[in-house]
């Protein structure tokens, strides 16, 4: 049995919303994380070799390049990352100064 695939093609509109639903916890989890004094975090996404990547039918050829995703991934999620940093401390400027 296939396991089911995993891997978002970046550039598809339709998948969109879920990237942002995941990007969307991980902020909560780094909330958390800030509220329970961790100084460290880890993001790891999975993306894998087939059956994860999408593939043609009957070949099995990959459809996407996995280190392109890969690469392109951690350039986002860190631009994400820096971007939750930035509003967090702008929150808390705000909030000290009520």
């Amino acid at each position: 049995m296939k396991k089911a695939r995993r891997c978002l093609i970046r550039v598809r509109p339709e998948y969109r919303r879920h990237l942002e639903a995941h990007e969307q916890w991980w902020r909560l989890i780094w909330q958390a994380q800030r509220t329970n004094g961790v100084t460290l975090t880890t993001l790891t996404p999975e993306f894998g070799p087939p059956p994860y990547l999408h593939t043609l039918p009957f070949t099995d050829t990959p459809v996407s390049d996995l280190a392109a995703i890969c690469d392109w991934m951690a350039v986002r999620e860190t631009e994400q990352f820096d971007l939750w940093q930035r509003e967090d401390r702008a929150r808390g400027v705000m909030e000290h100064a009520r």
